[in-house]
């Protein structure tokens, strides 16, 4: 089951990505002064996804539960969550390469990024608690 749902995860997010990109653009038209505020904010998140990854591949999962403490799965859900979007608001709003702008560009890099994403949820969760939530360290 689990197979089916990283499989469907990629055209889901290509298709999610693209509307949004459109639901942003379309928003940052007509208040341009929420563009500078997303793309910050946006920037954030990924750079914080990037340390998350690069730590997880240092530490290990376990480890990194243990430096970081109880909020680490909280903190890694919220940006499981925000990672996407934050991706979209990047391409969609930068102004220096126009074809990064493009919806159909910005959905087949969110595609394979959502992967990445989904693939890295899995490791951490069952690294923490286990398969369907038993046995691991922390299940």
């Amino acid at each position: 089951m689990e197979l089916f749902g990283i499989i469907l995860s990629v055209p889901m997010a290509f298709v999610a990505s693209s509307i949004y990109s459109v639901i942003i653009k379309k928003l940052t038209m007509k208040w341009k002064i929420l563009t500078i505020p997303i793309l910050w904010i946006s920037i954030i998140i990924l750079s914080l996804i990037i340390m998350e990854f690069f730590c997880v591949i240092t530490f290990g999962t376990i480890k990194l539960r243990e430096i970081i403490g109880q909020s680490y799965y909280p903190i890694h859900a919220f940006l499981f969550f925000l990672a996407l979007p934050s991706l979209v608001n990047v391409m969609r709003l930068q102004k220096r390469i126009n074809f990064m702008s493009k919806w159909y560009v910005i959905g087949v890099t969110c595609a394979f990024f959502g992967l990445c994403i989904v693939l890295m949820q899995y490791t951490v969760s069952e690294s923490l608690y286990g398969i369907d939530g038993i046995g691991g360290p922390y299940g």
